[in-house]
């Protein structure tokens, strides 16, 4: 009975935050329509100068285009999975779920678990419409894609910048500012992320800080795959990774929970817009 209650509850959250996101299907549709033509222009962009070029990684290389490619889906999904907490507080304030919850003392974790859930699932897709794209216009390789691996690290990267996200939005909710570090989170993650260029080629106080940006990582275990090479190198790493979201979470839990009880004890919860 006490799991039906539960269930009945996340399909609530669920439908309301979905229709919320998918109210318009021209918007939902104009997000694949946008990644072909990312994929597209670079195809026609890098084609004629870098198509035949391989970048080396670690002992493994691979096409510009799918050494760009992989970058820009990756720095998509993240993108999603810092505006997870950020997007639920907002909705608050905007949506009809604000006054049931206050009433019903709903678990905040219960709001953010949907959004995330909604999120993954969407930049999960997103990310494949990247691949998918970029195998037909670019040649990018499907079989990896295919790997359960690939899932694991695509949740350990998303839950880390969840983590991240969940950090800033504590920020947010106490100051009312600070909303542009979800830019510079971003942003850092596009300059160090290893995106355009392999970060070997960085000098070395840049490349320091490319070791510890979480996409750094997330992207050479995805490319590893993308290589086509035995899964069995990537294990330790994507271990890492995972222990990393595991602790994020716990340090995140911590903060935001203090965040939480203040904001409702000075009635920040609900958007002033």
């Amino acid at each position: 009975m006490r799991l039906a209650r539960r269930i009945k509850k996340f399909w609530v959250f669920f439908s309301s935050y979905w229709l919320e996101d998918t109210r318009h299907v021209f918007d939902l549709f104009a997000r694949y329509v946008y990644i072909f033509f990312v994929c597209l222009i670079y195809r026609f962009l890098f084609q004629a100068a870098l198509y035949a070029r391989h970048i080396q990684l670690d002992g493994f290389s691979m096409p510009y285009p799918v050494f760009l490619v992989s970058g820009l889906a990756m720095l998509h999904f993240i993108s999603l999975a810092v505006k997870v907490v950020e997007d639920t507080l907002l909705s608050l304030g905007k949506s009809d779920l604000t006054e049931w919850v206050l009433i019903s003392h709903s678990s905040f974790w219960e709001l953010f678990t949907t959004r995330a859930f909604i999120y993954f699932f969407l930049g999960l897709t997103e990310f494949g419409a990247y691949i998918f794209f970029s195998h037909w216009l670019v040649g990018v390789p499907l079989r990896p894609f295919f790997s359960p691996m690939l899932f694991l690290i695509m949740l350990a990267v998303f839950l880390i910048y969840m983590s991240i996200g969940a950090l800033i939005s504590c920020v947010a909710l106490i100051f009312r500012k600070g909303h542009s570090l979800f830019t510079l989170v971003n942003h850092l993650s596009l300059v160090f992320g290893g995106i355009f260029f392999p970060i070997q080629l960085f000098p070395g106080p840049l490349k320091t800080v490319a070791e510890m940006m979480p996409i750094t990582h997330g992207l050479k275990l995805t490319r590893h795959l993308l290589a086509g090479l035995s899964v069995d190198d990537t294990y330790a790493l994507t271990a890492l990774l995972g222990l990393t979201a595991i602790l994020g979470l716990l340090l995140v839990s911590i903060f935001f929970k203090q965040s939480l009880i203040y904001a409702k004890k000075n009635d920040l919860l609900i958007n002033e817009n």
